[in-house]
């Protein structure tokens, strides 16, 4: 699965030295659990835990993103998925190591 997320990424040249970065990681089946209100995501052997529909990284606070997550609507929360994906479709796909060492 591609996962992805908003890095900073010195050296960009002519611009935001911001930018979308992604890498692809194997996720088990059994990985996958229900977050809150029928929105799924895995967490990732460093903390993190993922999006299942873009595989956008959403934080290492469970408590934080079920409370998010509970206390939105599904129109928000399906626009906001809808956005990441397009995000996630414009990211430069690095190592896994590169990835991991740019998010920690």
């Amino acid at each position: 699965m591609k996962i992805w997320t908003t890095a900073y990424r010195p050296f960009s040249m002519g611009g935001n030295v911001r930018g979308n970065i992604a890498t692809e990681v194997e996720i088990d089946k059994s990985d996958w659990f229900e977050l809150a209100n029928g929105y799924c995501g895995a967490k990732l052997d460093n903390g993190f835990y993922i999006d299942k529909v873009s595989g956008g990284l959403l934080g290492k606070d469970l408590d934080m993103i079920v409370s998010d997550i509970k206390t939105s609507t599904r129109e928000i929360i399906d626009e906001q998925l809808y956005d990441m994906i397009i995000e996630r479709d414009k990211s430069d796909v690095i190592s896994n190591e590169k990835f991991f060492s740019m998010i920690e």
